[in-house]
């Protein structure tokens, strides 16, 4: 910060993460020294599950 105004750069990445487009999720500890990521297991291959005539299954 310079005086009372904060200067802003241009974002850059700090490390690299591959997020999907279903799970965004990071946190920082709270010394903002490390990241807490969520990723799926290395070599794993993402999917999705999708459930057809789901309000039937519920009747039984």
């Amino acid at each position: 910060m310079r005086g009372s105004e904060p200067q802003f750069g241009i974002a850059k990445s700090l490390f690299p993460v591959k997020f999907s487009a279903f799970n965004r999720a990071y946190e920082p500890s709270a010394d903002g020294k490390r990241f807490l990521v969520t990723a799926p297991p290395a070599g794993s291959l993402a999917s999705i599950t999708v459930m057809l005539n789901w309000k039937q299954a519920l009747a039984k």
